[in-house]
């Protein structure tokens, strides 16, 4: 007779006691990461684990390997457990193994990027799909969401980590260079993600005439862009720990030429680092949530 098939949420939590059982002294938050870990070793493959996440170099800076070689992991394991999260709960969206496969080849911030855009629109209560990129102009974005308008052809853009300083005029030269990759005959939008080191404490307000005043350049100048969405991901202490969410300003092309009204690719009063969705898979509640291991005999 088949054994039945465990459902996901069964099967993460199986992982989880074995970590317990495997780690029996280690900490709650140890076995936070090694679940994670192995997560992505799932994903990914060893060479890949090894050679971004677990390395002592600087070669992946994403992961902050240096920081965590040094002695200070706690960014490290915050960005090791919200990709496995990110992953986890997003493994079931349309297209998203396209992305993975590029993460795979060594395209970390980029399609992380991707992803987190898939969370805000996930956390959001938003459907949408990964496109693979054509290379073909007016073809080449990532993603197609449903608006309420209709359905909207994003393409995510990353400022890598290593681009320390804000600039508003590098903003609207990454949009116009990449408006053609947009079709002309459908809605399109823009993500462009920022490094934390642009807003190191988490404080966006300083910055945002200098991203809307941006934004409204390059949207006075096109037609085909209904929404560009500028967007940060922080890691910063909270409640004894590190926690990852991220911070959003969302501009609507009220210019557009699909109709009347302002389009909104994410709720404009949605805030992504609030509570998750009662579904979202959580690897802390995970491990909280594993049956307690059995005492040896």
């Amino acid at each position: 007779m088949t054994a039945p098939q465990l459902s996901m949420i069964e099967q993460i939590r199986k992982h989880a006691q074995e970590v317990q059982e495997e780690l029996p002294e280690a900490s709650w938050e140890d076995h936070i990461y090694t679940l994670a870990v192995r997560l992505l070793n799932t994903t990914f493959g060893k060479d890949w684990l090894e050679h971004h996440v677990l390395a002592s170099d600087d070669k992946s800076p994403f992961f902050r390997n240096l920081n965590a070689a040094a002695g200070d992991d706690s960014f490290h394991r915050a960005r090791v457990v919200d990709l496995a999260e990110t992953i986890l709960n997003l493994q079931k969206v349309p297209g998203v193994i396209d992305v993975l496969r590029e993460m795979k080849l060594g395209h970390i911030e980029d399609r992380f990027a991707e992803l987190e855009v898939g969370k805000m629109l996930a956390l959001a209560g938003t459907k949408f799909n990964y496109v693979t990129p054509s290379g073909l102009r007016g073809s080449s974005y990532d993603l197609e969401i449903a608006t309420p308008a209709g359905v909207v052809c994003a393409d995510v853009k990353c400022k890598v980590e290593s681009n320390l300083t804000p600039s508003g005029g590098a903003i609207v030269t990454t949009l116009k260079g990449a408006r053609t990759q947009l079709p002309d005959d459908q809605m399109g939008a823009f993500f462009l993600k920022f490094p934390q080191s642009w807003a190191p404490d988490g404080d966006i307000k300083p910055l945002i005439p200098m991203l809307e005043q941006a934004a409204g350049e390059f949207l006075r100048a096109t037609r085909r862009v209904v929404a560009v969405v500028m967007y940060f991901n922080f890691v910063l202490p909270i409640a004894g720990g590190l926690g990852v969410y991220n911070v959003y300003r969302q501009v609507p092309n009220s210019r557009h030429k699909f109709g009347t009204g302002e389009v909104f690719v994410l709720p404009p009063d949605h805030q992504p680092f609030m509570a998750p969705r009662p579904d979202w898979i959580r690897l802390a509640e995970v491990c909280k949530l594993a049956p307690p291991i059995s005492p040896s005999t």
